[in-house]
């Protein structure tokens, strides 16, 4: 293992689940999150690659279920949607987490973003373009959202991927798209009674 490998991994060994990384995340679902995230980050700078996946979990059950995501077509990955779906409301879910491997734009372009994708007319054609893991963490509270970029650098002679600190958690209320709405109306509305 290269010196860079060895100061990656002792920096995320130190990231723990009370990191300000994961401050705006409910206290409940820190440290299930951070695993999510140390798991993510063994895959990749092991060389592997991420499997998409949603966990989708009840903290009240102590209950959690795997789905994976088939991205083989737009109706493929519907049908993993609908089953993460279905695994809420049949465990009383009260998190989904989501992780995937996408393109993204470095913090400096972000806000170019769609002057960027209409003039290459999609991330994967643009050169300024990073590999990052994304982590979108559904809740009662509402969902937040991470990026961990993934650095490719060489290693004794071979191209190695290094996933990088996730950027801190961020909540927003207002997120939509395939990887938000997984937990039902009744599952939200179930879990906020028995909450309070």
């Amino acid at each position: 293992m290269t010196t860079h490998m060895q100061q990656l991994k002792s920096a995320l060994q130190q990231v723990g689940p009370d990191s300000p990384i994961y401050a705006s995340v409910p206290a409940r679902y820190r440290s299930v999150v951070w695993g999510i995230v140390e798991a993510t980050s063994a895959v990749i700078n092991n060389g592997g690659q991420v499997s998409p996946c949603v966990i989708i979990g009840s903290t009240s059950a102590g209950e959690a279920r795997r789905i994976d995501i088939s991205l083989g077509s737009h109706e493929s990955k519907q049908r993993s949607f609908e089953l993460a779906r279905q695994a809420a409301s049949e465990i009383e879910a009260d998190f989904a987490i989501t992780t995937i491997e996408s393109w993204s734009l470095t913090p400096q372009d972000r806000p170019r973003r769609d002057e960027i994708c209409a003039k290459y007319g999609s991330l994967r054609e643009y050169p300024g373009r990073v590999e990052a893991a994304w982590f979108v963490l559904e809740t009662l509270e509402g969902s937040f959202a991470s990026q961990a970029a993934i650095e490719r650098m060489n290693a004794q002679g071979h191209q190695v991927r290094a996933m990088l600190d996730p950027e801190n958690f961020a909540l927003s209320h207002e997120m939509q798209g395939e990887l938000v709405g997984l937990l039902t109306p009744a599952n939200k509305a179930g879990m906020r009674a028995r909450m309070h």
